[in-house]
């Protein structure tokens, strides 16, 4: 089925930027026609997004790269001393998600009373690239929970089958052909008929941290204190696509 998404806010705009951008990252624009005002693609280019979505967010997120860099760089300065690498060693293990990993822990715990940083440096940096591979998708939570809030994997609570509860909560919605009810609500940003809203869903911290609407402790956000920011389920989407379409001023 084809799908027609017209430009509108500047957040919903920044998020068909970052769509568009999911996809030319993943080699994936044929997939999708830009007209003047409105993109348009058939719903069968998202069954597969959530492993477009993170393999895009994973370099985003890849702090671990730039700490990897970092202490080679240490190491290799001939005006490092031991303490410069035991301190930066030390500053970049602080993390639970760090601490919690095995690999880590072990290299951590073999320099107790070392004098030896180098040789220490020298392990973690043979374990880092295995730490990001078992926890890219945490990091990759992290990274994004700067712009969501709340709901489904941006829940404090949730570290584990993260991109899998992605793919349930926010892909396979897309392909639910459940008729709409009668008194179902219609989406408050597209206005198409065809897209009844999703239930419980509407434009919040979930959509977007910094708007400061919450159903639940905001609800002066709304007008009579009644949420009626309904969103379907693909506008929901190219909200969680709007971290994509931001420039980076740094």
């Amino acid at each position: 089925m084809e799908e027609k998404i017209y430009l509108g806010d500047w957040l919903y705009n920044a998020g068909i930027v970052g769509l568009l951008k999911i996809f030319d990252f993943n080699d994936s624009s044929n997939d999708i026609f830009r007209g003047d005002n409105y993109i348009s693609f058939d719903s069968e280019a998202l069954k597969d997004f959530h492993e477009k979505y993170f393999s895009f967010v994973y370099q985003k997120a890849n702090t671990i790269k730039d700490k990897t860099q970092k202490l080679e760089s240490i190491i290799l300065s001939k005006d490092a001393t031991e303490k410069d690498i035991k301190d930066y060693i030390k500053k970049i293990t602080t993390s639970k998600t760090m601490k919690n990993d095995t690999s880590i822990a072990r290299v951590l715990t073999e320099a107790k009373g070392t004098s030896d940083w180098r040789a220490t440096a020298d392990r973690l940096l043979k374990s880092l690239p295995g730490h990001w591979e078992r926890n890219k998708d945490l990091y990759s939570k992290y990274y994004l929970q700067g712009f969501y809030e709340g709901k489904s994997i941006f829940n404090a609570t949730v570290t584990t089958n993260i991109k899998e509860l992605f793919e349930r909560d926010f892909v396979k919605p897309l392909f639910d052909k459940d008729k709409p009810k009668k008194k179902a609500h219609y989406c408050k940003v597209c206005n198409e008929k065809k897209r009844t809203a999703k239930k419980d869903t509407f434009f919040d911290e979930g959509a977007f941290r910094l708007s400061g609407a919450s159903v639940n402790e905001f609800k002066n956000f709304y007008w009579n204190l009644v949420p009626n920011t309904h969103l379907c389920s693909l506008c929901e989407l190219i909200y969680l696509c709007s971290f994509a379409g931001f420039s980076n001023l740094r």
